[in-house]
């Protein structure tokens, strides 16, 4: 695979800034299949806090628990796209580009589908779990704040209790 730049740095750069304008605007409407993990890689890589997504894969979760939440077994219930996860060479910019558009559209005709399906609870739970994605980005990213003092005293007082509950074994 020929990994050569094709565009000069400044062009690059000019075009991760436009990408990051649309992705940081929560008015802008965005729909991944996982985006837990597109917003964690954006951010990681270019500083890009994804605002606002909506999320193919906590929809269909929430429709179907029992299932695996692949993007292709999604398609498989929601649309009538055949099995696009293979392409005849990797190598190859147009056969990448075709999955890639394919991929999108499906992720965004079974996000749509999903949301005309469900239940007023159904929608309930999924929004709740969507409006925890930019909160638990942030933390995936940042880290969670902890108190060192509090923390050695749980864990002195756990351990007092373990030695405790030994001592009456």
């Amino acid at each position: 695979m020929d990994y050569s730049r094709l565009w000069s740095t400044l062009d690059e750069n000019r075009i991760v800034n436009a990408i990051g304008k649309v992705l940081i605007d929560p008015a802008v409407p965005k729909v991944c299949h996982n985006a837990a993990f597109e917003t964690f890689v954006h951010r990681w890589l270019y500083g890009h806090q994804l605002r606002s997504p909506e999320d193919s894969m906590i929809a269909f979760n929430v429709m179907w628990p029992e299932l695996d939440k692949n993007l292709s077994v999604a398609a498989s219930i929601l649309t009538m796209q055949s099995y696009w996860g293979e392409t005849t060479d990797w190598r190859n910019q147009a056969d990448r580009d075709t999955y890639n558009a394919i991929d999108s559209c499906v992720c965004l005709e079974a996000w749509q589908r999903l949301m005309a399906e469900f239940t007023p609870a159904q929608r309930a739970y999924y929004t709740t779990q969507r409006d925890l994605l930019e909160p638990c980005g942030a933390m995936a990213f940042e880290g969670l704040a902890f108190g060192a003092s509090a923390r050695d005293a749980l864990v002195a007082r756990i351990q007092g209790e373990v030695f405790d509950a030994q001592g009456q074994l």
